[in-house]
This record gives structure tokens, C-alpha cells and sequence, in this order.
């Protein structure tokens, strides 16, 4: 009991940074169990304080490895965010064998992998027993080959791998590195080793994305059907949409825009159909989807999308009745398309004014209108609206 004892009345000093005082119970406890905690949580303490020395005394009064397995984790992981390798392995050398040992060779690993000392950090993966550090180990190492194009030895590696778990997000990744390079049956090959969750679908995703390019949407439709219900699937009908918008198949484009749920990527589809619809001067159909937009940035770039097609159209009250709709702290795009039409019909008391209301980046537009070669009377205004 009073080991116990000890060991929390020190935890408690060196949370309160009281390390003389933890130091002072610390030496007069017995060697067993909780005097190997309590020394395990000082030696913590001066390596988070950057006291390594006194993390090194404290750790040498301990004559069996046995008790310093732990300890050495410690050290080892500090040395490795130094830069210091050469410290860190004489330390895992000795370290008893056992899970904790893991670890440490897994830290190494990563540690030489950054360094590309690639030989090296096999050299300690041979020494690993089978089990979660080895097949992390094996994701860092695909991770590695992969940047390195190597994509047989990622691939290999993989294979390897034993947790079912821990091969979604590497198999994800060579997944990705196939299809960069139009690879579709190894694709499909790493796909079909990955268990169902939210890694394969979003596999699923770069598929479907990959065959859209291709227009080969019959496989991309097989491929969506195979999609559970969630967020994800929205993103992936938006891509559809695109596709189909760019070949005016707005009927099947409206179909699967039906089956979106309310939020920001439904909203984006509405603003890829008012921008066809726009190009067609539906401008009722455009109103239309316009105004079930929640309001946000894809409302916004609306607004902008209307601006420029009343002004093509030389509406420009209509253009000025959308740009009031809009906040100050983001319409200047919008303005400027605005000034710029004011400009060309010559009225620049009017320019002027709407250049007054934009609140974003003044002297940045005054440059650009400046820039454009715009009349001295306009320049005069807009400085003018710039001092005020």
C-alpha cells in the first residue's frame, strides 16, 4: 500500500511540475513494480522538459532490462525526432524481446523510410515478428515504394499482409496508382482484396470516376449500384451529373440529381444546371433551381453566373437586382463584371457607385481597373470612392 501510495503522491508532484519533490519520495521506495512506474513517469517528465540528462541518470540506476524495455521506448522515440538514429539504436539492441520491442523497430523503420534508407529499414523489418507492427510497417514501406513508382514491391508488400483491416488504406493507394496509370484489371484486383467499409467505397469512387472519363458509363452505373447509401454517394452522383450536363442529357442528369439529399453537394449540382441552363437562356428554369439553393458560397457563384449572363444580354437592371442581393464581404467579382459593363456604355458615375459598395480589396480592383486602361474621369471617381 504505501508503494501505491508513493507512486501516486509522485504522479501528482510531476503534474504540478514538482520534479525535486517526486525525486525526494521517489528514492526512498523499494525496488518492485510501482518504483519501475514511478520511474518510468520521471524519466517522461525530464524528456517532455528536454532534460535528457537527467532522464539518462534516472534510467542507468536500473542494472536489469527487464525494467528498462519501456524506458528505452521512450528514449528511442526522442532521439528519433532529433534526427539521432545512431543514439536511438544502441538502445533498442539491448531491449528485451517482446511486443514493446515492435514498436520500437517500427519507429525505426519510419525513422529511416523518411531518410529514404531504405535497406536499412528492411534490415530491422526482418526482425519483426508477425502482427499489427509488421503490417503497419508494411503500409509505410508501400506508401515509400510507391512514391518511388515501385509499384510491384508496394504490391507485394500488400499481399503480405495479414490484419484485414490495415490493407484498406494501402490497397486504396496502389488502387489509385493503377488507375493513374490505366492499369483497371490490377485495380480491380487490389479492390476485390479489400473488405467492405468506407475504403472500398471510396475505391468505388475512383473507378466510377476513371469510367466517366472513359465514357464507359454502363460500367460506372454497375459500379454506383454497388454503393451503400451515405455521403459519399452524393459526391459520386454529382460526377454524374457533370458528365451529363456536358452531354446535354438533362433528363437523366435530373434523375439522378432527384436522388440527392439536401446540403452543399445537391447545391452544387444546381449550380452546374443553372450554368447549362443559362448557356441555353432558360432563364425561368435557371430562376427556378436558383431559388431552392440554401444560401452559401455555391449560391453566391450563382449569383455571379446570373450577373454575367444579364450582362451579355444587356440587362444590366437585372444584373444590378441579383448583385443587391449580395453580401458586401463577397461581391467583388460580381462588381467588377458590373463596372466593367458601365465602363463600356460610358457611365462611369454609375461604376463609380458600385465600386463604392464593394468592401473587399479595394486598392487591389482600383489597380486592375487602373491596369485596364479605363478613362481618367473613371480613375479620378474611383480613387474617390477608394478615400472615402
Amino acid at each position: 500500500d504505501r508503494a501505491i501510495a508513493s507512486q501516486k503522491i509522485i504522479e501528482a508532484y510531476l503534474k504540478q511540475n514538482q520534479t525535486e519533490n517526486a525525486i525526494i519520495i521517489f528514492d526512498k521506495m523499494g525496488a518492485g513494480h510501482f518504483k519501475r512506474l514511478a520511474r518510468l513517469e520521471i524519466i517522461r517528465t525530464y524528456l517532455k522538459l528536454d532534460q535528457i540528462d537527467k532522464a539518462i541518470a534516472i534510467f542507468d540506476e536500473t542494472k536489469e532490462w527487464d525494467d528498462k524495455n519501456e524506458a528505452s521506448l521512450e528514449f528511442i522515440e526522442v532521439y528519433l525526432k532529433q534526427n539521432q538514429i545512431d543514439k536511438a539504436l544502441p538502445l533498442y539492441f539491448k531491449m528485451k524481446e517482446e511486443p514493446l520491442k515492435d514498436s520500437a523497430r517500427l519507429k525505426i523503420i519510419e525513422a529511416y523510410l523518411k531518410q529514404n534508407q531504405i535497406e536499412n529499414a528492411i534490415t530491422i523489418f526482418d526482425k519483426m515478428n508477425e502482427g499489427v507492427y509488421k503490417d503497419i510497417a508494411r503500409n509505410n514501406f508501400i506508401k515509400a515504394y510507391l512514391k518511388q513508382n515501385q509499384i510491384d514491391k508496394a504490391v507485394a508488400l500488400f499481399h503480405e499482409m495479414k490484419k484485414n483491416s490495415l490493407k484498406e488504406g494501402p490497397g486504396l493507394k496502389i488502387i489509385r496508382v493503377y488507375l493513374k496509370q490505366n492499369q483497371i484489371e490490377n485495380a480491380i484486383t487490389i479492390f476485390d482484396k479489400i473488405k467492405e467499409g468506407h475504403y472500398k467505397s471510396i475505391a468505388r469512387e475512383e473507378f466510377i470516376k476513371v469510367y466517366l472519363k472513359q465514357n464507359q458509363i454502363d460500367k460506372a452505373i454497375s459500379i454506383f449500384d454497388e454503393m451503400e447509401e451515405e455521403p459519399l454517394k452524393d459526391h459520386t452522383r454529382l460526377d454524374f451529373i457533370k458528365v451529363y450536363l456536358k452531354q446535354n442529357k438533362i433528363d437523366k442528369a435530373i434523375t439522378i440529381f432527384d436522388e440527392m439529399q439536401e446540403g452543399p453537394v445537391k447545391d452544387s449540382a444546381r449550380l452546374d444546371f443553372i450554368e447549362v441552363y443559362l448557356k441555353q437562356n432558360k432563364i425561368d428554369k435557371s430562376v427556378t433551381v436558383f431559388d431552392k439553393m440554401q444560401e452559401g458560397d455555391f449560391k453566391r457563384l450563382a449569383r455571379e453566373a446570373f450577373i454575367e449572363a444579364y450582362l451579355k444580354q444587356n440587362q444590366i437592371d437585372k444584373a444590378i437586382t441579383v448583385f443587391d442581393e449580395m453580401k458586401e464581404d463577397d461581391n467583388a467579382l460580381a462588381g467588377l463584371k458590373i463596372i466593367e459593363a458601365y465602363n463600356k456604355l460610358n457611365q462611369t458615375e454609375n461604376a463609380a457607385i458600385i465600386f463604392g459598395r464593394i468592401k473587399n480589396g479595394f486598392e487591389r480592383f482600383l489597380i486592375e481597373f487602373q491596369a485596364s486602361g479605363l478613362d481618367e474621369e473613371l480613375a479620378r471617381l474611383l480613387n474617390g470612392a477608394t478615400e472615402k
